[in-house]
């Protein structure tokens, strides 16, 4: 079966999406099965489902950037190691990035410069694009991603600061902005990884579900899921200040 873009417009009218919604979008190309157009066929998918008031937000991560000497982040030329889908959608014109060394983001759309100015601290602090989607009331899509890719519960991390939580430093890195200018900055990435924390954010599934917050269709061959940004944070939070460590260890 091939996947074509009215296929996909079809799948997220479905979901509830409607044009003026400003959605993440968490993906993967390869879930679909056979898209007639690749990436760009998903991208334009999005973009006219939401239409010229809507605005699509999408990780654009460059954790290759930590393994460089120096530090160095270009926001029109670093890849992103988000996937296909991300790395056509930061390239098309009119997008935005955010200038996080490791964390970006890329959104096109009416608030895409709202998004995307003033990530320069944490991954999901409150200037960062996943933060302020979650105040704007967006809505989050997973394209054959699991919720193991749920940036929004980060959020709800940083507002809860549970105390497995911690940060490291990423010191006079070198981050070219859109314009060719070259600044060094200071900016701090999440470090639980490296303390051998591991986090099951797929977790929250289960409960998204038993609240009735998830929606999910079959796109092709993807499963493709919405969850609306503010329960989406709210109800993490909620968890987190019941049982800090729920996303500690796997689900039985």
């Amino acid at each position: 079966m091939n996947v074509d873009k009215a296929t996909i417009r079809a799948g997220l009218e479905e979901l509830g999406i409607v044009p003026g919604d400003v959605l993440l979008v968490h993906s993967s190309l390869r879930s679909f099965g056979y898209v007639t157009g690749g990436a760009s066929t998903v991208i334009d998918a999005l973009l006219e489902t939401v239409g010229d008031s809507g605005t699509i937000l999408v990780p654009t991560l460059t954790f290759s950037v930590l393994k460089s000497s120096p530090r160095y982040f270009s926001v029109t030329r670093t890849p992103s190691s988000s996937g296909k889908i991300t790395e056509a959608f930061r390239r098309r014109p009119g997008a935005h990035r955010s200038r996080h060394p490791v964390s970006s983001a890329a959104a096109i759309g009416p608030q895409a410069g709202f998004l995307t100015s003033d990530h320069r601290d944490t991954p999901c602090g409150p200037d960062s694009p996943y933060h302020r989607l979650y105040a704007l009331g967006g809505k989050v899509v997973f394209f054959g991603a699991s919720l193991g890719s749920n940036t929004l519960f980060h959020c709800a991390e940083e507002i809860t600061a549970p105390a497995y939580l911690g940060y490291a430093t990423i010191a006079s890195a070198i981050v070219e902005d859109a314009g060719g200018r070259r600044h060094t900055v200071s900016a701090r990435r999440y470090d639980c990884f490296d303390r051998g924390v591991i986090r099951y954010l797929a977790n929250m599934e289960p409960v998204f579900r038993a609240r009735g917050l998830l929606r999910c269709v079959t796109i092709g061959q993807s499963r493709t899921c919405l969850i609306p940004a503010q329960d989406n944070v709210g109800v993490s939070c909620e968890i987190l200040a019941e049982d800090p460590d729920y996303i500690l260890s796997p689900l039985q």
